[in-house]
């Protein structure tokens, strides 16, 4: 249940069986199938059929992003570094056909349960998602963060790996291009989303963090020229 019950806003999760998804690190096969089954199952959370993506949409779910990132950024290089990646993303967005979708917004293993063999059985805390949003973020952030995880990478780090050619393994890759096939998504949008990631993922806590933590954007993604 998600919604407002006697005047207080409430979300009931009913418990399930199996394994905590991080129960499974170090377990190739059974991750494997936990990440392409997220794929098949976030595809099917599509609530407004594929159309052009335009400037209110963009502004809406992408300008107001990166905003609030920006509200905590003290370095020029790294404000430079947003814009810029603002620019791309409207390059590659705007006029695009995209769904909308339900949006988990912190997809990682910790929320997932799943069998020993890596079967999916449900998704768990859904607290902070959104009900018409982007494609693409929830599995791009799984993926990311399941291979910082397992390698004990840093944020950027990973999303680097996100980034090189070859830098992610099949296991993570696959997963990505089915659920861009299923969607029938622009390879140039999910592309701009990957760049963008760093501004997303800040912009998510940001949104839910008790307070603010200024410059984590930097120390986490280093995205601004050294």
């Amino acid at each position: 249940f998600r919604g407002e019950l006697d005047g207080l806003w409430l979300t009931v999760e009913r418990r399930l069986p199996g394994l905590g998804a991080p129960q499974l690190a170090g377990e190739p096969e059974p991750i494997a199938r936990l990440l392409r089954e997220a794929a098949q199952r976030m595809a099917e959370l599509v609530v407004a059929p594929a159309e052009p993506f335009g400037e209110d949409r963009f502004e809406a779910l992408v300008t107001a992003r990166f905003a609030l990132v920006r509200r905590f950024v003290a370095d020029p290089r790294v404000e430079a570094a947003l814009d810029r990646l603002l620019a791309e993303c409207r390059e590659r967005l705007v006029g695009a056909r995209l769904p909308l979708v339900l949006h988990h917004a912190d997809l990682r293993s910790k929320h997932l349960q799943a069998a020993p063999d890596g079967r999916l059985l449900g998704v768990l805390d859904w607290g902070s998602s959104t009900d018409r949003d982007l494609p693409y973020f929830d599995l791009l952030h799984l993926v990311v963060h399941e291979r910082k995880q397992a390698d004990g990478l840093t944020p950027g780090e990973a999303w680097r790996l996100l980034l090189e050619p070859g830098g992610l393994r099949e296991a993570e890759r696959g997963p990505l291009a089915s659920y861009a096939e299923a969607l029938a998504l622009p390879l140039e949008a999910c592309e701009a989303l990957e760049r963008a990631y760093p501004a997303f993922v800040a912009a998510m806590a940001e949104g839910n963090w008790d307070y603010s933590r200024p410059r984590w954007l930097e120390r986490m993604f280093q995205i601004a020229p050294s």
